[in-house]
């Protein structure tokens, strides 16, 4: 459908039966294999329950959406940077219109990878939403 409105959430997965989310268009799951390279599985299910709780957000507030979750985080609420540009790439596969971070990075050496994949995004008519920390200085 072109005017589909997909929303990637690349957080902790989602448990698709939860009576908030409704259903769950698809997804994948992101991690490092032995070797240090990325992983892409197909169970998405949330072990911490914060993308579920994001889902069921989303899907309150627009019904239509079609969410795909993207587990890149598993027990703990932290990854590697590879895990993270790898769900990015596979929103943008995936025609999702809008990818929902629910992170952030302080390390500055990311930032090169992570900016490029956001101005490709960008160029594709993707929007990108992150949290941000307040600043006050």
């Amino acid at each position: 459908m072109p005017n589909e409105l997909r929303i990637g959430l690349i957080d902790s997965g989602v448990n698709a039966g939860h009576p908030h989310v409704g259903k769950v268009a698809g997804g994948a799951s992101f991690g490092l294999d032995a070797q240090g390279k990325v992983s892409i599985g197909p169970d998405y299910t949330d072990q911490i329950g914060h993308g579920t709780a994001l889902a069921g957000i989303i899907a309150c507030r627009e019904p239509r959406a079609s969410i795909y979750a993207l587990k890149i985080f598993n027990r703990q609420l932290s990854t590697n940077t590879k895990v993270l540009l790898a769900a990015i790439e596979w929103a943008l596969d995936q025609q999702c219109r809008l990818v929902h971070l629910s992170l952030g990075t302080r390390f500055e050496q990311h930032l090169v990878e992570l900016k490029s994949l956001c101005s490709r995004a960008s160029t594709m008519g993707v929007a990108m939403v992150a949290s941000c920390p307040s600043r006050h200085d």
